[in-house]
């Protein structure tokens, strides 16, 4: 039997607590993926893996780095399950014995009176959701362009006829907007 199906290590509910998925920065893409992770079952699979590995590390617990590593998924989908397990106090993160600049993280059962870190979240903020500043064809192709020429010519001072300067400063500042 492996780990991600032992119901030793199922938890008893998907911790879910930022909007029902396990977290998403303030972009539409994000949520949407973070939905749709939680809908699919995919979230509660990736927190049963997580947490079978904690059991299996005991009191030595793990990084999310070394979860990573383990699981194969990327770091925004361990850190958000992670997050999220935190929050929800399945699991805790010790406050000494950082293992590569990252956090330790243990099920509760394997804290033995060590001090434990509080939930914080920087997620929390109230941020809106905004789309992702996207480059038209054209801008593409101006920025393309200008950063071709840079390469090629090695000049450290571009000279640009007016119309393509007023351009590319367009694009500056229609993508500090977004």
């Amino acid at each position: 039997m492996t780990i991600d199906r032992d119901p030793m290590f199922a938890p008893t509910k998907v911790s879910a607590p930022y909007a029902g998925t396990a977290g998403f920065v303030p972009v539409i893409t994000s949520r949407d993926a973070a939905r749709a992770s939680a809908a699919s079952g995919t979230l509660a699979a990736r927190q049963r893996r997580i947490l079978g590995i904690l059991g299996e590390r005991g009191p030595v617990g793990a990084t999310s780095a070394e979860i990573e590593t383990l699981t194969g998924e990327g770091h925004g989908k361990v850190s958000g399950a992670l997050s999220s397990m935190h929050k929800d106090g399945a699991l805790a993160v010790l406050k000494q014995g950082k293992r590569n600049g990252c956090g330790v993280y243990v099920l509760l059962e394997h804290v033995n009176a060590r001090p434990v870190r509080e939930f914080v979240s920087m997620a929390e903020a109230k941020q809106p959701l905004r789309p992702r500043a996207r480059l038209t064809a054209q801008e593409a192709e101006l920025v393309e362009m200008i950063t071709s020429h840079v390469a090629a010519s090695g000049d450290t001072v571009v000279r640009l006829k007016p119309s393509t300067a007023r351009a590319l400063l367009a694009v500056i500042k229609r993508l500090s907007r977004a």
